[in-house]
């Protein structure tokens, strides 16, 4: 354990405390557990990143179940609408939309890449700015939005070459 101290200048200065009884007897009955468990360090962070994704795999397919429950139900409504109304053209392109959204929310849970998280940000855009009802400033946002999100991909993420292959320097997929 350290002590924080300041001298004359403000600079920090750290010093070794000496530990007391408890915390010596702490540390040394936490180190004999995991020995008795026969458990080191190494295996609990391998334990745990692996239990993480394992997790966000599962949410992933829950995310994948919904989508397709979703995409089972809109359709039976999709089938038997009046498509002589451009109002059904615009939900088909909402609900679509929709659908896209929460695919790439599967998709950016078993990726683990920033281009998958700027893909599903422009969907979310695109699928606010056509809804009816909006505003001259919603629509300014949304470009703006979309301008950030070109020069993101563009700049953040460049593309390396290797001959006959392109690869993005960040994407871990």
């Amino acid at each position: 354990m350290l002590r924080e101290e300041r001298n004359s200048l403000g600079l920090r200065r750290f010093h070794p405390v000496p530990l007391t009884v408890f915390q010596v007897e702490y540390e040394h009955g936490v180190r004999k557990i995991f020995q008795n468990m026969n458990i080191k360090t190494m295996d609990i962070q391998v334990i745990i990143k692996s239990s993480v994704k394992f997790i966000e795999m599962a949410l992933a397919v829950l995310v994948l179940i919904g989508v397709l429950v979703y995409i089972f139900n809109s359709a039976a409504g999709f089938i038997s609408a009046d498509w002589g109304n451009a109002e059904i053209f615009y939900n088909l392109i909402y609900e679509v939309l929709l659908v896209t959204i929460g695919l790439e929310v599967a998709r950016m849970l078993v990726t683990h890449n920033y281009e998958s998280i700027l893909e599903l940000l422009a969907f979310v855009i695109a699928r606010k700015m056509l809804k009816p009802d909006i505003t001259t400033v919603d629509i300014a946002l949304g470009v703006f939005s979309f301008i950030l999100i070109i020069l993101a991909t563009r700049y953040l993420f460049p593309i390396i070459r290797h001959g006959n292959t392109t690869e993005r320097i960040g994407d871990k997929s």
